[in-house]
């Protein structure tokens, strides 16, 4: 099921950021600058074909107010049109999950420590939310 996605601070398709509940890895499309392929790994598309992983690699996203939250062991996949932040993956490695309703709004807050990745439903789409916040507590 896909949950929403995540804008950063430069509001192009390369730092868009789906979440989405049904990947089990962090997926990032690549860039000019990615290196060759070292990889035979493979990644299973929501449509059932498989696209190639280039490589894998710790990332930091950054909100539009400079916060950071890593995300780990993200895959480069050759051909993917959007990035994806695995929720399952975020659970597994400890980040906990929850929806809250606050004056009608929706959100989904995901919190592991003292940081924080808030999605908010802007649109009438029934499960699309955007990143509201990054939050890393000092």
């Amino acid at each position: 099921m896909f949950i929403g996605c995540i804008t950063t601070s430069s509001k192009n398709d390369k730092q868009l950021w789906l979440g989405d509940t049904g990947d089990q890895c962090h997926v990032r499309m690549t860039e000019e600058s990615d290196r060759t392929s070292l990889s035979t790994q493979t990644v299973k598309m929501g449509n059932n074909s498989s696209a190639s992983v280039l490589y894998r690699e710790n990332l930091i996203i950054e909100d539009d107010l400079g916060s950071k939250i890593n995300l780990n062991n993200t895959r480069v996949v050759k051909g993917m049109k959007t990035n994806v932040i695995s929720l399952l993956q975020l659970m597994e490695e400890g980040w906990d999950i929850k929806p809250i309703v606050k004056n009608k709004n929706k959100i989904i807050q995901t919190t592991i420590g003292n940081n924080r990745i808030i999605f908010e439903k802007r649109n009438r789409k029934k499960y699309v939310f955007y990143l509201h916040q990054l939050q890393k507590a000092i």
